[in-house]
């Protein structure tokens, strides 16, 4: 779909375990791109088992790749400045969003997420694209 990164969000990952389909992210993406708060998100105590096991061995098997946001990276920064409301109006995201939205600020990327509400002021006032679970379907059906 791209030559840029695409930093992932939880939402749309979920999506594509829920109808057991993360073969579509395979068939158009050589990887996933998640932060470890993503990844802490899918995997976390209340997450289905099923889908715990699932992204853990897509992670073995380096389809999903895990990226930490170092402290006092200029993601941190982005990372800190987003949860803590700075960039929306007082509004704080979460700590997928606001990492995903960190990586693709500071790695020319894209992010993938259906929480639009969330994101679309921050990915418009720094150019970052976003495609959504939607999107992803509409291609692989062109």
């Amino acid at each position: 779909m791209s030559d840029k990164p695409i930093f992932y969000d939880s939402d749309v990952l979920i999506c594509f375990l829920k109808i057991n389909e993360i073969e579509i992210l395979k068939e158009l993406f050589s990887k996933v791109i998640i932060s470890k708060n993503v990844k802490e998100e899918l995997t976390n105590v209340n997450a289905p088992k099923n889908e715990v096991n699932e992204i853990n061995r897509l992670i073995e098997e380096k389809f999903i790749e895990v990226v930490e946001i170092e402290v006092l990276s200029s993601e941190y920064s982005y990372y800190k400045c987003m949860i803590n409301g700075f960039w929306s109006n007082g509004e704080k995201l979460g700590f997928g969003e606001s990492s995903a939205m960190a990586l693709a600020i500071s790695n020319n990327g894209i992010v993938a997420s259906n929480n639009l509400k969330d994101v679309s002021d921050i990915s418009d006032n720094f150019n970052i694209p976003i495609i959504t679970s939607s999107l992803i379907l509409y291609s692989v059906l062109n």
